[in-house]
């Protein structure tokens, strides 16, 4: 106390604030005295009094009072303040503590000076100076807490105008304990230093960030919007700063992000961890890493069925980011190991979303990593197949491109494929009825057709007399008819194979191997496959003759049908669904075929929509065989709307082919199978119309003779002969019958049948060249020729009258003459077939038209 006076000592401990002022200001006059003559020991001692005998009094006056010597002493001693530092912010920083807000003031006041005056000298006292001021940042007193800000404040400038003689590293857990805090004030203190920090560029936080790290992601939970935001703002400081630096560490900030992620409730964390990582994944090589990441995948996974939908989106993002990240990399075999066993946990998960997710990984792994992933999937196979027979769709699908993928690998995989879906299917009636359609077309977008439906057809062929959830037996298994005993589900299955064959797009190429099954000895061997397996259900074996254009197989079988098979209610519910097919676009063709009665082999060109032209050859015994199986299966059926429709289909088919016939124009005979039987078929056509021509030209002489006498045209030469005759060789002569020289002799048949005498003949024709000339006094009786040439419409004339030939018209000029005269009844009936033909027949050929 000797280097203080009474009078100072008395002075700084005044009640009155002006008192302790005037104390100060006797110190500071005395301090610049002993600074001048560089008397430090006296300044110690003095500072150490100050502490001493004021700062640890009991009196809050005396303590406010030295606390105003001690800024006294400061402010004079300016930067030589670093000899005393320790005396001078020790003790002030041990009062910014103090019970009394007063007091606490006065600490904050005379720091202030002493930082003002120490500058950079106080750097060396900032980690003991942080805490307290974050207390105070949060003190009840608001003249403490503005005090406090101006002591910040000032100190954020002495540590951007003096970043080197910052001490990071023993800042760092200060920070870190600081962070814990949880009063919204202190929070945004921390905060605002942390953003101050990063902005200055010497001073990295990086090498340190997993150690506060934690404390600072938790701030994310505060529910203050402002210290959210700040919170954010250092976040995306820190993110800015880890992309700039390629040698940044992300292991550990990973590990507290995917912690953060699991184990935090708060849905602002979970957001933020889950856009870190995704940006992490997306912008760096560390991706690597985090993409097989068994626990982060598994975190991904269970987040994307959140109910917060902002986690949902970032959950599904990263989940997503993960993928592509694994499928750019080469795993090893352990991490696949994880991955595959998360995939499976998940693909059972009641969330769609999940398992759509599961579903997307499995394919892209197998599309990307096929070598490594094969054999880790073999048990996931049951997994797969469960979700196939589920309800969701878009999961269906992605479980077949995983399973397809498998398959395309190799045999082994292929067939193991085959037999998984036909077990499923007979485990599951309900899958086979309503997801088979799917599950077979979704593999026919990756594996082919064929292959698919002869491995299908090869399994259920050895397998009719086993169940397929049992090992298959080592044995052939031959059909014999074209019927084989089987179960109920061989049935089911066969129809649904048969169902998608006709219309599925997807089977395209299958259907027009089909197609060539009658000229291509490969295509021939799918459709025997492929009948003895569709066996099982005698609809689906007339469908795939029908479509393979194998007509005289398909008459067979449906001779062996009504013969050998009992006729239940279920085949005929199965011949009438039949017949509703049979009336799809894809019999079109098959249809068409029904009008094509030639008796030469014709071309017919089937076609598709995606694919060029192709011709089938048709014979004339195809079209029987196609008629034949039809009418059976007309038949079989009950007079029920489906017996109607093909019945009319193939009346209509009949009426056509009745008027192609008589209108078909004279063509070539071109060379083929049946020209043997075409050349004595034209032989008999025409010796017939030669005793036709002969009978007609009789009659015709004989008819002119009548009219010469009727109109008195007598010619001698045209009598002598004939008196001189009956002169020579009298004998008496009887009533003539006029069907006398009609008489068809014995050895020979008549074609025409007659069965009524003549009409009354009329006067020839004089208007036609005498080499076209055709009697007009013919006899038509035939009743099946009157029919078909009276009851013609109308339509077929104008379509089939410019294909004929002018002998054709000359031909049916004369049977219309006929007809119009010695028929009473078919005048009236057929006058609208005659005129329209005359009519074409006027556009044709001027002398045919007379």
């Amino acid at each position: 106390m000797s280097v203080l006076t009474d009078k100072i000592a008395r002075a700084l401990s005044d009640k009155d604030t002006e008192r302790r002022r005037q104390g100060a200001q006797e110190i500071e006059a005395k301090v610049k005295i002993l600074a001048g003559e560089k008397r430090k020991d006296e300044i110690l001692q003095l500072i150490t009094a100050l502490k001493l005998g004021f700062l640890t009094s009991t009196q809050s006056n005396s303590r406010k009072g030295g606390l105003a010597g001690l800024s006294a002493v400061a402010i004079v001693l300016g930067q030589d303040c670093n000899i005393f530092a320790s005396e001078l912010f020790l003790p002030q920083i041990n009062a910014l503590s103090d019970q009394v807000p007063r007091v606490r003031f006065y600490a904050c006041e005379s720091l202030f000076n002493t930082l003002k005056a120490a500058g950079v000298a106080a750097l060396p006292f900032f980690n003991e100076l942080f805490p307290e001021l974050t207390k105070l940042s949060c003190d009840p007193e608001e003249m403490v807490r503005s005090a406090c800000e101006m002591v910040s404040r000032t100190l954020k400038e002495i540590v951007i105008t003096s970043p080197e003689s910052f001490n990071l590293k023993g800042f760092i857990p200060v920070l870190t304990r600081s962070l814990q805090t949880i009063d919204p004030n202190a929070r945004q203190f921390i905060l605002g230093w942390i953003q101050v920090l990063l902005n200055i560029p010497s001073i990295s936080l990086l090498p340190d960030l997993a150690i506060f790290f934690p404390g600072l992601f938790e701030m994310l939970s505060e529910s203050d919007l402002d210290i959210r935001s700040s919170v954010e703002q250092c976040l995306a400081s820190i993110l800015a700063q880890i992309k700039s630096t390629p040698s940044f560490n992300y292991d550990p900030i990973a590990k507290i992000l995917i912690q953060s992620c699991g184990e935090t409730k708060n849905a602002n964390i979970k957001i933020v961890a889950f856009e870190w990582l995704d940006d992490v994944l997306t912008t760096n090589v560390y991706g690597k890493q985090l993409a097989f990441n068994a626990k982060f995948v598994s975190l991904t996974f269970s987040h994307i069925s959140n109910t917060n939908k902002v986690i949902q989106d970032v959950a599904t993002k990263c989940n997503q980011s993960l993928l592509m990240t694994a499928c750019r990399y080469q795993p090893n075999t352990s991490q696949l190991i994880q991955i595959i066993s998360v995939i499976e946990q998940e693909i059972s998960s009641p969330s769609v979303l999940v398992r759509t997710a599961a579903m997307q990984w499995i394919s892209q792994l197998i599309s990307h990593h096929s070598q490594h992933i094969l054999p880790l999937l073999s048990h996931a196979i049951p997994t797969l197949m469960r979700a196939i027979a589920g309800d969701d769709n878009e999961i269906a699908r992605l479980a077949l491109d995983g399973i397809a993928q498998i398959s395309n690998t190799d045999e082994r995989h292929f067939q193991a494929l085959v037999l998984s879906i036909l077990r499923l299917f007979e485990s599951d009636r309900r899958c086979l009825s309503t997801r088979s359609s799917l599950i077979l077309r979704q593999l026919s977008l990756q594996i082919d057709p064929e292959r698919l439906y002869r491995s299908f057809a090869s399994i259920l062929i050895e397998q009719t007399e086993h169940s397929f959830l049992e090992t298959p037996p080592d044995s052939s298994f031959v059909v014999e008819n074209y019927f084989v005993q089987h179960d109920l589900f061989a049935v089911d299955l066969v129809q649904a194979l048969n169902i998608i064959l006709i219309s599925s797009a997807e089977m395209l190429s299958l259907r027009r191997t089909l197609a060539r099954s009658k000229k291509d000895g490969s295509a021939m061997s799918h459709f025997v496959l492929l009948f003895k397996a569709f066996s099982h259900d005698p609809v689906a074996a007339l469908c795939l003759c029908l479509f393979s254009s194998q007509f005289h197989l398909a008459s067979l079988m449906m001779k062996h049908l009504t013969i050998s098979c009992d006729v239940t209610l279920d085949l005929l519910v199965q011949f009438d669904r039949f017949v509703h097919l049979f009336e799809s676009p894809a019999f079109t063709q098959t249809r068409l075929l029904l009008l094509h009665s030639q008796k030469k082999s014709v071309q017919i060109e089937r076609k598709d929509s995606l694919q060029p032209l192709e011709k089938v050859p048709i014979s004339n015994s195809d079209f029987l065989d196609l008629h034949s199986c039809l009418h059976s299966v007309l038949m079989l059926l009950p007079q029920s709307e489906s017996f109607h429709i093909l019945s009319n289909r193939l009346k209509t088919a009949m009426s056509f082919s009745k008027v192609s016939m008589v209108l078909r124009p004279q063509e070539p005979i071109d060379e083929s199978e049946d020209e043997d039987m075409d050349e004595l078929v034209e032989e008999r056509k025409k010796s017939l119309l030669s005793e036709i021509l002969a009978k007609a030209s009789t009659r015709v002489a004989g008819h002119d003779k009548q009219n010469e006498l009727d109109f008195g045209l007598e010619e001698t030469t045209a009598v002598e002969e004939p008196e001189e005759e009956d002169l020579d060789n009298p004998k008496e002569e009887g009533p003539k019958d006029e069907h006398e020289e009609d008489a068809v002799p014995a050895d020979e048949e008549d074609p025409f049948h007659p069965s009524s005498p003549p009409s009354k003949l009329l006067p020839p024709r004089t208007d036609r060249a005498d080499s076209e000339a055709v009697p007009s006094s013919m006899t038509l009786t035939n009743p099946s020729l009157i029919d078909l040439m009276t009851n013609i419409p109308t339509e077929s004339v104008e379509t089939y009258t410019p294909q004929l030939t002018k002998q054709n018209y000359v031909e049916l000029l004369s049977w219309f003459d006929l007809l119009q005269n010695h028929h009473e009844q078919s005048r009236q009936e057929g006058s609208a077939f005659f005129f329209s033909f005359c009519a074409r027949a006027g556009q044709r050929e001027t002398d045919v038209s007379t």
